[in-house]
């Protein structure tokens, strides 16, 4: 067996019929290949700590690739070489008429250690996967192939190109995806309110956030008061406008509203046209100001996207490039005090992280300028920030963020 050895033909990964697969908590080690290069068959190994993950890895592949044929070889301790080096030894030789590779990318440094060795000494070939390594050719990650299991002789080529689809890759992570709104285009009005309000001067932008609160209130007060209308009093707010004063930039900001259609002014109250207008109002608006930049730049985002798995999460935004899952928060309120809500910001950003693994892009879309402990913490969890003024200049930002590895 040892002479026996696999022949790459242009470091084609597609020609292999079987990948063994060593499953740990990064998904994407395995998914990204099984859904690129689609063989026959994968072949799960699988420590006792990994049960659920490969289960929910299997669930996903099931969606996404239906035709593949998928089992389990239990592992027992993921830091038992000699057991992992047998299964992997074993699954070769059976399997050896079947064109198996094994991937190395998941599970324990032992496994992988492991796992390569069985190769080398069955004389068949492994690969490991690299995100987050721009090439040539434009994917952002990378299969390394090493013929007949010998690492002196890896071969880097970029990952095949797949559309990858939002729903398909967080269920590897474990995650539902409930229902996403139809895409349609946006009114022409709402087009032109949105670039009033991305370009507003100073005591426009200073206004917003008061105006986001008594949306806000609106929906509170239907719920508590049991209202068929979604109203709310402009004294609370004309009260803080007249403090720092800018009082006539929120009467400004109501009346372009009100000229939008979104809502009517009675009595000094706020009347919402409907929960739509109320939660464009609230800040949707620069939710749909992003997805309507990514959308014109190629992509193919999601907006208002609501995710299950023990409990349910909300992402504004978020959409697939280059095999990875970029999550932009937008936030329309002041970012630039210290609030509870800035403060609690960065750390409900790192959370979503969990969503799609290490490698996914956290972004978030501030209105307002952020404040010194929100920076600080951003650069510390390695989040994105596009705020204030560059907001002007949006899809600048987004193709520079993409561009990176």
């Amino acid at each position: 067996m040892a002479d026996k050895k696999v022949e790459i033909k242009h470091d084609d990964l597609f020609q292999y019929g079987v990948h063994l697969c060593l499953i740990s908590g990064q998904a994407a080690a395995n998914f990204l290949p099984l859904v690129c290069y689609r063989p026959k068959k994968a072949i799960f190994l699988v420590s006792d700590e990994m049960t659920s993950q490969a289960k929910e890895l299997k669930d996903a592949l099931s969606g996404a690739v239906p035709s593949m044929k998928i089992s389990e070889v239990a592992i027992g301790d993921g830091w038992d070489g000699e057991r992992v080096y047998g299964a992997v030894y074993e699954a070769l030789v059976e399997l050896e008429e079947e064109a198996p590779i094994v991937n190395v990318t998941g599970g324990t440094k032992i496994m992988a250690f492991a796992a390569i060795t069985a190769a080398g000494d069955a004389g068949m070939p492994a690969f490991y996967l690299r995100t987050g390594d721009r090439n040539h050719q434009g994917s952002s990650s990378t299969i390394t192939i090493f013929p007949s299991g010998d690492m002196r002789k890896g071969k880097k080529h970029a990952l095949a190109q797949y559309k990858l689809k939002i729903a398909d890759y967080l269920a590897a992570y474990g995650y539902r995806i409930g229902k996403t709104k139809p895409d349609k285009a946006l009114p022409k009005s709402r087009r032109e309110l949105t670039e009033y309000l991305v370009g507003a001067n100073g005591f426009v932008k200073q206004a917003v956030p008061r105006l986001n609160e008594r949306a806000d209130f609106a929906l509170d007060n239907a719920k508590r008061n049991k209202l068929q209308k979604l109203i709310a009093p402009l004294a609370p707010a004309r009260d803080v406008c007249k403090s720092l004063p800018i009082e006539n930039a929120l009467d400004e900001l109501c009346a372009v509203c009100r000229d939008s259609g979104l809502l009517k002014i009675e009595n000094d109250s706020l009347v919402f046209a409907s929960e739509d207008a109320r939660k464009y109002v609230a800040g949707g608006w620069l939710e749909e100001y992003v997805y309507d930049t990514l959308k014109r730049m190629g992509l193919d985002p999601v907006m208002d996207l609501k995710v299950e798995r023990k409990g349910e999460r909300e992402i504004d935004v978020a959409f697939m490039h280059k095999e990875k899952l970029y999550v932009i928060e937008c936030k329309s309120g002041a970012l630039n005090r210290k609030t509870k809500e800035s403060h609690n910001i960065v750390y409900r950003l790192e959370t979503l992280r969990k969503l799609g693994g290490i490698e996914s892009k956290l972004v978030l879309v501030s209105y307002q300028k952020v404040n010194v402990e929100i920076r600080s913490n951003s650069e510390d969890e390695n989040i994105h920030i596009i705020e204030d003024g560059s907001l002007n200049n949006l899809e600048e930002h987004l193709a520079k963020l993409i561009a990176q590895p």
